[in-house]
């Protein structure tokens, strides 16, 4: 008889795996094989290191030959349908296997990590996989609130794929384990809490998964190089991680910002992807643009015709169409602009002239575009039960 795993248990399990580390000593928490079997799905314990997100549905064991990969169990994703529903489904592994004493926060030396999923379906759908960093929320929900580029692959119907996930290692963020339960305490590591899967939301019946034999492939490979430079006229072009982690959220509502390619107004590259959470209050939200990068830009080399650019998408569906953008230039802002009701389902392109921006009515003084000194995006949100989102794209600069 298979076993439905609650939602809740699952989150509160995950909550549980990230904060907490058994007593084992070093060599049994930090196994150095070349292949290390993340999960294997053999036992309520391994379904436990995992949790439902987004309105997923449910999590439950499947013993079925035809849906194994390796073993006697595999996990079945069951993801609900629901056309109202605008939280993306997704289920998070955690990293730190907590009842095995192993803990794989430290991605430092994770090549890359591959896992095989089955659609069961009769069309072909796609899924998003990326590292996450940190995290907010609590047992109903979760938000990743920083987290690497995410990637898209493409499920066949009835059968299986072996999906690869390739660590972009120079861009793992670096910080120091500040938590005395971790066996990691007092290291400079490069921290992965979990790995999310996300699902498209089935609108006619629930879609069904299953997921086996997920395993990370370790390399004593070194660290490639950052380049971290701005190209001719580039602000912001969301290409790059290391610009992602220079920004800065802000708000009584903490957003989520995340990086993804699936939306993107120019050719190739990247987007942020910023999603608003559901809220039972009013509240603002939304993200500034990091010094160090700002200090990269010249902008004394700017005449009064060049403009300040970026562009904006809102979705059809689940978009949120209100925008605030404020310029600040020595502790003052020059540009505070309010936009109701934008367009939506397509690219929407602001262009601000270093005249119109110095003109106006705020602007005198050290208060000019050659100070600039911040640049920030945010929206006032009000009571909603459902989570939004809109994309940015591309700031630059265009001289004319």
């Amino acid at each position: 008889m298979k076993r439905i795993i609650s939602l809740l248990i699952a989150i509160i399990s995950l909550l549980s795996a990230f904060s907490l580390v058994g007593c084992a000593n070093e060599s049994e928490n930090k196994p150095t094989n070349p292949v290390v079997l993340l999960n294997s799905y053999e036992s309520n314990s391994e379904l436990y290191t995992m949790a439902a997100n987004g309105v997923l549905g449910k999590i439950s064991v499947n013993k079925e030959e035809e849906f194994l990969t390796e073993g006697k169990q595999s996990a079945k994703i069951s993801v609900m349908h629901d056309p109202w529903q605008y939280r993306t489904p997704s289920i998070l592994q955690s990293t730190n296997i907590e009842y095995r004493n192993e803990n794989y926060n430290d991605f430092g030396k994770v090549k890359h990590f591959i896992f095989d999923i089955y659609n069961a379906g009769t069309v072909a759908k796609t899924i998003g996989v990326q590292l996450v960093y940190t995290m907010s929320g609590d047992a109903s929900r979760f938000y990743v609130n920083t987290g690497s580029v995410q990637q898209y692959y493409t499920l066949q119907p009835n059968t299986w794929t072996s999906v690869r996930f390739d660590v972009p290692r120079e861009y793992l963020p670096t910080v120091k384990e500040t938590s005395k339960d971790s066996i990691y305490y007092g290291q400079n590591i490069n921290k992965v809490i979990a790995i999310n899967v996300s699902f498209d939301r089935p609108t006619d019946a629930d879609d069904h998964y299953y997921i086996d034999n997920f395993r990370l492939y370790r390399s004593q490979s070194g660290f490639g190089t950052i380049d971290m430079a701005l190209k001719e006229d580039e602000i912001c072009s969301f290409d790059y991680l290391w610009q992602m982690e220079t920004l800065t959220s802000f708000g009584t509502i903490s957003p989520s910002l995340n990086l993804v390619n699936n939306v993107i107004s120019t050719e190739t590259g990247t987007a942020l992807k910023m999603t608003l959470p559901a809220s039972e209050t009013a509240g603002s939200c939304g993200f500034y643009l990091g010094q160090s990068l700002l200090k990269m830009v010249n902008w004394k080399s700017y005449d009064d015709d060049d403009e300040l650019c970026f562009d904006v998408y809102i979705p059809e569906v689940g978009g949120y169409d209100n925008l605030f953008i404020r310029l600040v230039g020595y502790g003052g802002w020059i540009v505070d602009d309010h936009y109701y009701s934008l367009p939506k389902g397509e690219w929407i392109t602001f262009r601000y002239s270093v005249a119109r921006i110095n003109g106006g009515i705020n602007s005198y003084g050290d208060r000019v575009f050659a100070n600039m000194n911040n640049v920030g995006f945010y929206v006032s949100l009000q009571p909603s039960e459902t989570e939004s989102v809109m994309y940015f794209d591309n700031i630059r600069m265009e001289r004319n």
